[in-house]
C-alpha cells in the first residue's frame, strides 16, 4: 500500500487483460444486460458507469494517470483498518503503527463525489435483442442507504418477498423457469436487483405485468406478512453466527465504518436497538413497501433474442411521476458500549472441532450430528453420490446440468414450486456438484430445520426436468465452460488433471465442455439421475441447536422408505503421463507454467502434511516471483483432494518470453527443503484458518456430509504433528522427476508449436 511498484511491462499486460474482459462482458448477453440496466438505474449519476470501464477510456489511461490516481486516492488519511480475534488491543495498535508508519500521504486528497440525485425519475424499460440470448427480464429499484431508518426494513422486506418472488413467477404463472432477488450495498444507495429467466420470449411483457402487481400488492395492508416473525429470528440468528466468523465479521464491521454505521459519536438506533427486528411490524413493511416498492422508482431490461416481438406498455401505472427521493432523516445515535452486539455467554466457536455423533438410521441414510447449542440456527448438508467423476466419456458436464436443471424447475406432486419453500425458509439454500457428490447444503432457523428436510427430499424423489429447463441450464453450463477456456490458469489446470489421470473419470473437467455439453440429451439427463442419484446412499449432517434425539427421529421420519443402495466407487486412474513435459497454446496472450503430481486423497496417510505443503510452498513461490524477481502477475500453489486420491501443484503465470526460466525457477522451488520457520507459519495459518472454517456451522455440515470418517479434530491434531521434514520428504515424492507433470502454456500464433507440445486431452 505505501510504496507499489506499477512496473510498465505489468502495467501495459494488466490493461490488456481488462480490455479483453471488457470486450468478452460486452458480447455475454446477461453480463450487458445488467450493465445496461445498471446505466438505465443510475445514469448520469456516476453508479451508473460501468466499472471496468469502455474500451475507449481503459486506452487512454496511462501509467503515470494511474500513478497520481492512486496516490490521490489511496492514502492513509482515508483508510479504514479493521481487526477481529483474538489479540491484545495496546500490542496490535504498537504493531500497527510500526507497519504502516511509512505510508505517506502525497498532496491533496480528492473531493468526494457528489450524492446521487434526489430523484426517483419515471418509470423505463428498455428491449435488449441479442444473439444466442434467453428471453429474460431484468429489474432495479434504488432503496436507502445504511443510515436511513428504512434500511433495515427494505432489507427485511427483500428476505421476505424473495420467497413470493419465486412461487408468484415460477409456480402460479408459469411464465419464468427461476425467478431470483439480489440486494447490493452501495453508499448514498442500495439496491434491489430481479432476474426472470423467462420460458417463452412472448412471455416478456406478462411477466413485467406480473411484477408490477407484485410490488403494488406489497405495499397493501393486506398483504401476507405471516413470514415476518419467522424472517426476524432469522436476520437474528444470522446475525449472532456472522460474530463467530471474524474474517467476514471484519469485513462487514469496515463497510459499516466507511459508510458511516460507526461514527465517534455512536451507532444509528434502528440499527443497534435490541428490538430493532420485532419493531419491523406488518404496518412498516406496508408502509416500506408503499414508499419505495413504486413504478416510478422501477427500471427494467428485457433481453431477447432477435425477431422477438418486444412487449407492449405496461397497462397502467398507478404511482406518481418524478417524486423527490426522500432524504436521510436525522439519525438517532446510542454509545457505541451501549449498542456493540457480543455473542452470547456460553458459546465456544470451536464446538464444532469436536468428534460429531455417526448412525445409519435407515438402510442407506446415515445421519451425522453435532449438537452447537446456543445459536438459535441449525445448518445441514445432504451429501448423495452422483458427482462429475460418473460423468459417462463424452458427456462430461452430466451431473452439473443434470443438478442445474433439477434446481431451475422441480416441482412437488401439488404442483408448488420447492425453490420457493427453499427461499421462504431464508435464501440460504446452496447446490453443489462436487467430483463425488451432489451437494444441499442450507442454513435456517431451528423452527425451519423440518419443511426445509421434508422440501429437499421432496426434490430427490420426485424431480421435474422441463425441456427448457435443461435448456437453460446448459446455456448457463455453456457460458461457465467458455469463461473457463479463456483463462489461462483453469485452461493450464484442467490439462494437468487430464494428463495425470488420462483414461480416468477424474480427468474430466466437472462442468464440462461446449462439445460434451452439446451432446447431452433429455434422456441422458434422466438416465442419470434414475441412475446415479434416485435411490442411492445419503449422507444428512446436522450442526446446530437441535437436541440429538430429535435430529434421529427427524431424519428417520423425513428419509423412511424402501432401502437405499450403495454407489459404486469411481476409480482414481493412473498417472500414465507421469514425468513429462507438454506445452500448450493459449489465445490469452500470456505465458503459464504448472508443475505438479499426484497427492494423497482425503483421510489417505499423507493428507495433514499435504494440507500444510500447499500453504508453505504457496507463499515460497508467491514471494519469489512477484517480490524477489518481480516477473509474476500471479503465482502459488493448490490442493484438491477427494475419496481415492487427489492432485498438487505449483503455478506461476509470466510473461511469454520468461517461460522457460520460470519453470527452472519453480523446479527449484518445490524441491528445496521446507524450512522450520515456514514449516511453523503454515502451522499457524492452517490452524487459524480451521478455527475460522469451524465457526461456520454450514461449513462443518458440509464437511461432516463428505467425509466418511474422521473428524476436524483429527485433522487438526495430524496438522500439529507434521514437521519440516515430513513436508521435504512429501514435496521430493509428488515433485520427482519420473512422477511430476509439467505444463507450459504459451500464446497461440501462426508459429508452429515447439517439440514435444502436444493438444489438450480430449475434455478439452
Amino acid at each position: 500500500l505505501a510504496s507499489p511498484r506499477f512496473l510498465p511491462q505489468e502495467f501495459e499486460e494488466e490493461k490488456a487483460v481488462v480490455l479483453d474482459e471488457i470486450q468478452k462482458r460486452r458480447a455475454d448477453p446477461e453480463s450487458y444486460a445488467w450493465e445496461e440496466l445498471t446505466g438505465l438505474t443510475f445514469l448520469p449519476d456516476p453508479y451508473g458507469a460501468r466499472i471496468s470501464g469502455t474500451v475507449g477510456s481503459v486506452s487512454r489511461i496511462s501509467r503515470d494517470a494511474l500513478v497520481r490516481f492512486y496516490r490521490s486516492h489511496y492514502r492513509p488519511d482515508r483508510t479504514i483498518l479493521v481487526l477481529a480475534g483474538d489479540f491484545r488491543r495496546d500490542d496490535a495498535l504498537r504493531r500497527i503503527r510500526a507497519a504502516f508508519s511509512s505510508w505517506p500521504s502525497r498532496g491533496a486528497p480528492p473531493e468526494d463525489p457528489p450524492p446521487p440525485p434526489p430523484r426517483f425519475g419515471n418509470y423505463q424499460e428498455m428491449v435488449l435483442p441479442r444473439e444466442g440470448a434467453h428471453p429474460a427480464l431484468f429489474a432495479s429499484l434504488v432503496l436507502p442507504g445504511y443510515l436511513h431508518p428504512d434500511y433495515l426494513p427494505t432489507r427485511f422486506l427483500k428476505e421476505i418477498l424473495a420467497g413470493w418472488f419465486t412461487r408468484r413467477f415460477v409456480t402460479e404463472t408459469g411464465v419464468a423457469l427461476a425467478a431470483d432477488l439480489f440486494y447490493t450495498q452501495l453508499e448514498e444507495r442500495n439496491l434491489l436487483r430481479a432476474r426472470i429467466t423467462l420460458r417463452r420470449a412472448e412471455d416478456a411483457g406478462r411477466a413485467r405485468d406480473i411484477l408490477l402487481h407484485l410490488l403494488a400488492s406489497a405495499g397493501d395492508p393486506a398483504f401476507d406478512w405471516s413470514a415476518a416473525p419467522d424472517v426476524a429470528e432469522y436476520m437474528q440468528a444470522r446475525e449472532i453466527l456472522l460474530r463467530e466468523d471474524f474474517s467476514g465479521l471484519a469485513e462487514v464491521l469496515g463497510r459499516a465504518a466507511v459508510y458511516g454505521y460507526f461514527a465517534k459519536e455512536g451507532l444509528p438506533e434502528a440499527l443497534a436497538a435490541a428490538d430493532r427486528y420485532t419493531r419491523i411490524t406488518p404496518r412498516v413493511l406496508a408502509r416500506v413497501a408503499r414508499t419505495w416498492l413504486t413504478p416510478d422508482n422501477l427500471r427494467i431490461v428485457f433481453l431477447l433474442p432477435p425477431g422477438a416481438p418486444s412487449p407492449p406498455p405496461p397497462a397502467s401505472l398507478s404511482s406518481p411521476r418524478s417524486r423527490p427521493f426522500p432524504p436521510t432523516p436525522a439519525v438517532t445515535r446510542i454509545p457505541v458500549e451501549a449498542g456493540v452486539p457480543r455473542l452470547p455467554r456460553g458459546i465456544d466457536p470451536l464446538t464444532p472441532l469436536s468428534r460429531p455423533s455417526r448412525l445409519e438410521i435407515l438402510p442407506g441414510v446415515t445421519l451425522v450430528h453435532l449438537e452447537h447449542a446456543g445459536l438459535p440456527i441449525v445448518s445441514g448438508a445432504i451429501a448423495s453420490p452422483g458427482g462429475s467423476a460418473g460423468d459417462p466419456p463424452g458427456k462430461e458436464g452430466l451431473a452439473a446440468l443434470t443438478f442445474r436443471a433439477l434446481t431451475l424447475a422441480t416441482q412437488g406432486h401439488e404442483e408448488e414450486d420447492i425453490r420457493w419453500r427453499l427461499y421462504a425458509l431464508g435464501n440460504e439454500v446452496r447446490f453443489d456438484t462436487t467430483r463425488d457428490f451432489f451437494l444441499v447444503t442450507f442454513t435456517v432457523p431451528r423452527e425451519g430445520l423440518v419443511p426445509a428436510l421434508t422440501t429437499i427430499h421432496e426434490m430427490l424423489e420426485h424431480p421435474a426436468f422441463p425441456p427448457e429447463a435443461i435448456e437453460e441450464a446448459r446455456r448457463r453450463l455453456l457460458r461457465a465452460a467458455d469463461r473457463s477456456r479463456e483463462r489461462v490458469g483453469p485452461f493450464a489446470g484442467n490439462a494437468f488433471r487430464g494428463l495425470l489421470f488420462d483414461g480416468s473419470p477424474r480427468a474430466h473437467e466437472p462442468f464440462g465442455t461446449p462439445e460434451s455439453l452439446g451432446r447431452i440429451t433429455a434422456k441422458d439427463v434422466r438416465h442419470h439421475f434414475a441412475s446415479r442419484v434416485a435411490g442411492r446412499a445419503l449422507t444428512v449432517a446436522l450442526v446446530g441447536d437441535v437436541p440429538p434425539r430429535r435430529a434421529r427421529i427427524l431424519v428417520a421420519r423425513v428419509f423412511a422408505g424402501p432401502p437405499r443402495r450403495r454407489a459404486p466407487a469411481v476409480p482414481a486412474g493412473a498417472a500414465s503421463a507421469a514425468g513429462t513435459t507438454r506445452t500448450f497454446l493459449h489465445p490469452s496472450g500470456r505465458g503459464y507454467v504448472l508443475l505438479g503430481g499426484a497427492a494423497p486423497g482425503r483421510g489417505e496417510p499423507g493428507c495433514a502434511a499435504a494440507e500444510l505443503l500447499r500453504l508453505a510452498l504457496g507463499w515460497r513461490v508467491f514471494h519469489h516471483f512477484t517480490d524477489v524477481i518481480s516477473c509474476a502477475y500471479e503465482a502459488g500453489a493448490f490442493r484438491e483432494a477427494w475419496s481415492g486420491g487427489g492432485d498438487f501443484g505449483l503455478y506461476v503465470g509470466t510473461s511469454p518470453g520468461q517461460v522457460p526460466e520460470a519453470a527452472r525457477e519453480l523446479e527449484r522451488l518445490a524441491l528445496r527443503p521446507v524450512e522450520e520457520g515456514l514449516a511453523g507459519d503454515a502451522r499457524s495459518a492452517w490452524l487459524g484458518g480451521t478455527a475460522l472454517f469451524a465457526a461456520r456451522t454450514g461449513n462443518v455440515a458440509r464437511w461432516f456430509a463428505t467425509r466418511g470418517t474422521g473428524s476436524l479434530r483429527e485433522l487438526v491434531d495430524g496438522v500439529q504433528e507434521v514437521s519440516a521434514r515430513d513436508l521435504t520428504e512429501l514435496a521430493r515424492r509428488i515433485f520427482a522427476p519420473g512422477r511430476r507433470i509439467e505444463i507450459r502454456v504459451n500464446p497461440l500464433s501462426a508459429s508452429r508449436p515447439p517439440p514435444g507440445s502436444g493438444k489438450p486431452p480430449r475434455s478439452r
